[in-house]
């Protein structure tokens, strides 16, 4: 018997350090990013009909300036949407853009609209439009966030684009809820993908309140190691 519960811990703490294997986020070669497709495929995004909304009329609603680690890369991050500027609340969107030297690296879309980033950094009164992560001199990491909606079990979206030099590249595209957060320059965010609300007494009537991490949802952490993004997932 004592042979049995041995094994049996044994198998345990197998299964465990298995479930929580730490992994590259994406792999580099020389200044290219590789993405992992697990990473960012949850989405099933329709990349034709996203190719007619850039055709469509636009507005851009906000664009921060932004520089490498070293200070040698300048570049510009545009936030916008189909909304009229003069209707434009200050949070929600849903495009951003990414330029370097005047030329666009990247657009991309959000499956649903994006918002600001409150809901990654735990923050109610951050109304940031992104989460600046230094990787080395010439890389970095931005995150953005989506909306949640009343009813959803998914959190909202987590949008993470690694800039290097002249490229970006999406690495992540995943819901996420943040249930711990560290800033730069010690980064790290854990989270679930599912997603719970507290209930709230309103005039004697049950009502949704709080978002909080679905209870026994899968716990995810992203965090900064050297000049990777490093990623491991438990129960």
């Amino acid at each position: 018997m004592k042979r049995l519960i041995i094994l049996l811990s044994i198998a345990y703490i197998t299964l465990i350090s298995a479930t929580a294997q730490t992994v590259d986020l994406f792999n580099r070669e020389g200044k290219d990013i590789i993405p992992k497709e697990q990473f960012i495929t949850f989405y099933k995004k329709d990349v034709a009909y996203l190719q007619t909304l850039d055709k469509k009329p636009i507005q851009k609603y906000t664009e921060y300036n932004i520089t490498s680690n070293n200070g040698t890369s300048q570049y510009q991050i545009s936030i916008g949407g189909f909304t009229p500027i003069s209707e434009y609340d200050g949070y929600g969107y849903d495009f951003f853009e990414i330029s370097y030297n005047g030329k666009r690296l990247i657009r991309e879309w959000g499956y649903d609209p994006l918002w600001d980033v409150r809901l990654l950094t735990m923050n109610e009164d951050d109304r940031k439009h992104y989460i600046k992560v230094p990787l080395d001199d010439n890389s970095f990491a931005l995150l953005f966030a989506g909306l949640v909606f009343d009813g959803d079990d998914d959190a909202g979206e987590m949008i993470i684009v690694v800039v290097n030099q002249d490229k970006a590249t999406v690495v992540f595209d995943r819901p996420a809820f943040a249930s711990a957060f560290t800033p730069t320059p010690n980064f790290a965010i854990e989270f679930t993908e599912k997603i719970d609300r507290k209930t709230i007494m309103l005039e004697g009537l049950e009502m949704p309140g709080e978002i909080i991490p679905a209870p026994n949802a899968t716990k995810h952490k992203i965090w900064k190691e050297g000049n990777m993004l490093k990623y491991k997932k438990w129960n």
